[in-house]
C-alpha cells in the first residue's frame, strides 16, 4: 500500500532534497551547528552496489542516512558501507528518531538499537556527534575521552529518556515543526536567546 506514495522534494538552505525526512533532518543539523554535506558522493561496494549516502558530517567523519522504513537491503547496504569505507553510519527516521552504529573494531561495524543511540555535545569542542554505547565514548570530532561513561549532555535515540540541556531537545522541535510548504522557511533560534 505504501508503494506508490512518493517522497516529495524540498527545497531549504540551497539544497534540493529528495524527501521532507532529509530536510527535516538538515534543519537539525543547522540549528544544532552540525557541518554537514549532502549528498557529497557515490560509492561502488564490495559486492558491486552502488550507494549514495544522505549526508557527511565532515567534523566527526560520519555518515548519515535518512529512511521512512528500514528494509533488509537497505541495512545491508549500509553495513557494507560501513565496512568497506571503515567509518560510521547514522540512521535518522521521519519520526526524528535515530540508530547509530557500533564500531568496535575494524571488522565489526553494527548498527544499534535506538536506546543505545545517543546525540552527545563535547564538553571540550562543544560539537555535536552521534555515538553509541558500544565502543568508545571519546568524542569523534576532538577525541576527547572522559573515561568509558556517557558525557553528561545526551538524548537516547529514542528521544523518550533525555538528560541535560534544553539546546539539544529545541532542535529537534525545531526540526520537527519545519514547514516547508508554499517555500516557507523553518524558523531557526539563537542558542543564546532561545
Amino acid at each position: 500500500m505504501g508503494e506508490n506514495i512518493k517522497a516529495i522534494q524540498t527545497y531549504y538552505n540551497g539544497y534540493h532534497f529528495r524527501s521532507r525526512t532529509e530536510a527535516r533532518w538538515a534543519v537539525f543539523f543547522d540549528n544544532a551547528n552540525i557541518r554537514y554535506q549532502y549528498e557529497p558522493e557515490g560509492y561502488e561496494l564490495s559486492d558491486g552496489t552502488r550507494y549514495l549516502p544522505d549526508f557527511y558530517h565532515p567534523e566527526s567523519n560520519t555518515f548519515f542516512e535518512c529512511k521512512g522504513i528500514m528494509s533488509d537491503d537497505d541495512y545491508d547496504k549500509i553495513t557494507t558501507f560501513q565496512k568497506d569505507m571503515g567509518v560510521a553510519v547514522v540512521i535518522g527516521y521521519s519520526d526524528m528518531t535515530f540508530q547509530a552504529s557500533h564500531d568496535w573494531s575494524e571488522d565489526e561495524f553494527e548498527i544499534a538499537v535506538k536506546d543505545e543511540s545517543y546525540i552527545i555535545e563535547c564538553p571540550n569542542c562543544g560539537r555535536v556527534f552521534f555515538l553509541t554505547s558500544g565502543g568508545s565514548y571519546a568524542c569523534r570530532c576532538c577525541r576527547h575521552y572522559e573515561g568509558d561513561s556517557i558525557f553528561a549532555e545526551y538524548i537516547r535515540g529514542d528521544l523518550k529518556d533525555w538528560t541535560g540541556g534544553e539546546y539539544m531537545m529545541k532542535c529537534i522541535e525545531k526540526a520537527k515543526q519545519a514547514r516547508f510548504e508554499h517555500g516557507e522557511m523553518p524558523i531557526m533560534f539563537d542558542s543564546i536567546g532561545a
